[in-house]
C-alpha cells in the first residue's frame, strides 16, 4: 500500500501542477489551448512516473505499452460497449421528451471537434489515468487482497483523487467517479487488459465533453439527465452485462492474484 500511496500523491500533485500552469497561462475558463497544454503535460509526466514506479518502487520490469497493437481489440471492446448503451440512452431521452438537443455548428465542425477531443481525451485522461488507477494501482492491490477489494479500493482512490484536484466537488460527482472506476475496474479484471478500461474511458469522456460545455456546439435542455441516464447509468449497467455475456473468463473475486494477467498491458 505504501507504493500505491506514493504514486497517488505524485499523480495528485501532477494534476494540481498542470491545473495551476494552465490557469496562470490561459485563465480559469475553458479553452482549447489550455486543454492541449494539459494533455501534453499529463502524458509527458505520467508515463515516466509509472515507468519509474515499476523500476524503483516495485523493482520489476515496466510492462509499459510495448504491446500497443495487440491492445486494439480490448480498446475497441471498451469503446463499443460504452457507445452502444449510450446511443440507446440518448435515443430514449429524446423519444420520451426528457431531453432536447440542438446544434449550433455544421456536421463538419462537429466531426472536427469530435476528432480533436478524441485525441485530447486519450492523452490527457484515458491513457494516463487508466495507467495509474487500472494499471499500476490495480496490479499492486490485486496482488495483496481479494479482487473485489482491489477494485473497490482503486475506485475509492479514484474518487479521492477527483476530490483532491476537482474544482466542482459534490456528492453526485464523487459517486460518478466511484461508480465509473468500479465499472472500468471490472473491465480490467475480466478482460485482463488495461486497454479495455482505456477504451471505455475514452468513449465516455469524448462524448460527454462533446455534448457538454467543453464542446460548446450543442444546446442540451437537460444536461444532467443526459449525463446521468444516457452516459452513465445505462452504459455502466449494460456495459457490464455485455462483458458478462461475451467474456467467458471469470476471475476469482474472493482471492488475491499475485500475478495479474497482463496480455495486452
Amino acid at each position: 500500500m505504501w507504493r500505491v500511496a506514493i504514486v497517488w500523491v505524485a499523480a495528485t500533485l501532477i494534476w494540481l501542477l498542470i491545473g495551476a500552469l494552465a490557469h496562470a497561462r490561459f485563465g480559469p475558463d475553458y479553452s482549447l489551448q489550455a486543454h492541449v497544454m494539459r494533455a501534453i503535460l499529463a502524458s509527458l509526466q505520467v508515463l515516466p512516473m509509472i515507468a519509474w514506479a515499476h523500476r524503483f518502487l516495485d523493482r520489476r520490469p515496466n510492462p509499459g505499452l510495448a504491446e500497443l497493437f495487440p491492445g486494439w481489440y480490448p480498446l475497441l471492446i471498451g469503446m463499443v460497449w460504452w457507445l452502444i448503451p449510450a446511443a440507446i440512452g440518448t435515443a430514449l431521452c429524446l423519444a420520451l421528451g426528457w431531453v432536447q438537443i440542438t446544434t449550433t455548428a455544421s456536421i463538419g465542425e462537429v466531426l472536427a471537434l469530435a476528432g480533436i477531443l478524441f485525441v485530447l481525451v486519450f492523452i490527457y485522461e484515458a491513457l494516463p489515468e487508466e495507467l495509474i488507477f487500472r494499471g499500476y494501482f490495480y496490479r499492486n492491490l490485486a496482488a495483496s487482497m481479494p479482487l473485489w477489494a482491489a477494485i473497490l479500493t482503486q475506485a475509492t482512490l479514484f474518487m479521492l483523487w477527483g476530490l483532491a484536484n476537482g474544482g466542482e466537488n459534490s456528492l453526485e460527482r464523487s459517486m460518478l467517479f466511484f461508480s465509473f472506476a468500479g465499472v472500468v475496474g471490472i473491465f480490467r479484471a475480466v478482460t485482463g487488459s488495461v486497454w479495455a478500461a482505456i477504451g471505455f474511458h475514452l468513449a465516455f469522456q469524448t462524448v460527454a465533453q462533446l455534448f457538454g460545455t467543453v464542446g460548446g456546439q450543442f444546446i442540451v435542455s437537460a444536461p444532467q439527465t443526459l449525463m446521468v441516464f444516457a452516459f452513465a447509468v445505462l452504459p455502466f449497467i449494460i456495459g457490464l452485462s455485455l462483458l458478462d455475456m461475451f467474456y467467458k473468463n471469470r476471475p476469482n473475486w474472493q482471492q488475491a492474484d499475485p500475478h495479474p494477467r497482463l496480455p495486452n498491458e
